[in-house]
């Protein structure tokens, strides 16, 4: 009985190349990673307005000594993402959107630096 099943999984198997099967299921796998990479970093760029706005607005609350901090920029990030369209956290994932915040910290940084000076300045400015 169990000789029947062997040899028919046998004759199956024999017709099957796993290895060249492995390779198509790994290259179909990394075009799809890829594929999916640059879905994000276009959707990421058709919403950077909105996104740096709710990451500078994040930020001004931070002192200026944690932003030099990658920890607590990325833990910002984190709780950034919370704050975005539910469209955009839908197709972005978390950890993707972060990576992307980090690589853009610095012009992000300016942006807040400069909020926080012309608001100091318009605050001691006694015309206002």
């Amino acid at each position: 009985m169990f000789k029947g099943i062997t040899d028919k999984a046998k004759a199956l198997s024999d017709g099957i190349n796993i290895t060249q099967n492995l390779a198509d299921a790994k290259n179909l796998a990394m075009e799809n990673i890829a594929s999916g990479k640059l879905k994000a970093i276009e959707l990421f760029e058709q919403h950077r307005p909105e996104i740096e706005n709710i990451l500078v607005n994040g930020l001004l609350t931070v002192a200026e000594e944690k932003l030099q901090d990658n920890e607590t920029l990325q833990r910002v990030f984190e709780k950034g993402y919370e704050a975005l369209p539910m469209a955009v956290r839908l197709l972005l994932p978390r950890t993707t959107f972060v990576e992307f915040s980090m690589k853009e910290k610095e012009p992000l940084l300016l942006k807040v630096q400069d909020y926080k000076r012309k608001r100091t300045a318009a605050n001691s400015d006694p015309n206002v």
